[in-house]
């Protein structure tokens, strides 16, 4: 396999050397390539895109900005996968934290070129790379493992409290994007701001959805009655793959401890921006997080499993040759 050359240009200033308290947790995640940001009040470990030795570098999530641990007040927010599940780098479900997918709403979109390309050709999986679509005919699965032809050119650049990723990927089918994401803790504030630019830099438009898969488990607790989530729209489950889950007013909770996954679609959100937004809350430790797009929403699923409690917020657009689009998402974190 050709991979072309990694580019890494991170700045490793002294506010992005590795935090002792961070690295001896139990995400061990010192064990990979990551940077350290803060600005005084939450510190964040980033985990840097890198297709040889990088936390997580397989088909499904794009790799950049991938949290090992945030912390706030004494507060954690992220936890690694349960320590029966050791954590495999090419397993393309094991992602954490604020886990960030293209193309796989579940309804509607596939990765760029997939039902066009022929066994053997590659599709485009944004914050990835070039794909090969196997020799079965299989439809697209975001669970099955794709062999990565050519993951692109990734670039880092930072400062004390943020980082930044680029990504540039061309295919020989006319398609092409440059993706630059950045990772930024407001100054004075106990937030996280996440904006996006993806530009086209091919001959060919293509659409695409986008969304975070936010695998929150705050102070190490697994998840269960101790969570709340409150919403900003007239929600609904659209089907009953929600077992201990109930809607009351405009909050989830849960009636029990989850002991298998949870998963619907939500139903009730309309164009307004207002909609965007969640609040998860341990309500024993009184830690949470509040969660704003700044774009309608274009899907909502609801996802838990004893690691992690997910509201997840889809983003979809069109980008024409030579145009960019943008978007955001802002965390800010609390603690009663």
């Amino acid at each position: 396999m050709n991979i072309p050359v990694f580019l890494l240009a991170a700045l490793f200033s002294p506010a992005l050397a590795v935090s002792p308290a961070l690295a001896q947790n139990d995400i061990r995640i010192s064990e990979y390539p990551h940077a350290v940001i803060t600005n005084g009040i939450v510190e964040a470990s980033v985990f840097l895109p890198d297709p040889g030795k990088g936390f997580y570098r397989s088909s499904r999530y794009d790799w950049s900005g991938i949290i090992g641990q945030l912390t706030y007040m004494g507060h954690t927010y992220f936890m690694k996968r349960r320590a029966s599940l050791p954590h495999d780098p090419e397993n393309p479900g094991h992602g954490m934290s604020l886990a960030e997918e293209f193309d796989s709403s579940n309804r509607v979109h596939i990765p760029q070129r997939f039902d066009e390309a022929k066994p053997g050709e590659t599709f485009m999986k944004i914050g990835v790379g070039s794909l090969e679509k196997p020799g079965d005919s299989k439809p697209y699965h975001f669970g099955i493992k794709y062999r990565i032809v050519d993951c692109g050119k990734w670039t880092v650049k930072g400062g004390g409290n943020w980082i930044e990723f680029t990504h540039r990927l061309n295919d020989q089918y006319g398609y092409g994007y440059i993706y630059v994401k950045r990772l930024t803790l407001t100054k004075g504030k106990p937030e996280l701001v996440i904006t996006h630019a993806l530009k086209n830099t091919g001959s060919r438009a293509f659409s695409t959805d986008q969304y975070c898969h936010n695998f929150f488990l705050i102070d190490r607790e697994d998840a269960g009655k101790s969570y709340r989530v409150d919403l900003f729209f007239p929600a609904r489950f659209s089907s009953d793959q929600a077992p201990g889950a109930v809607i009351r007013g405009r909050s989830i909770f849960f009636e029990q401890d989850v002991q298998r996954g949870v998963f619907s679609f939500m139903e009730g959100y309309g164009d307004s921006i207002s909609h965007n937004r969640a609040v998860i809350t341990n309500t024993r430790t009184g830690a949470g997080v509040d969660i704003r797009g700044d774009f309608p929403l274009f899907g909502f699923n609801f996802y838990s499993d004893v690691s992690c409690v997910c509201p997840e917020f889809f983003v979809y657009f069109t980008v024409e040759p030579g145009k960019t689009r943008k978007w955001t998402r802002t965390y800010t974190f609390f603690a009663e």
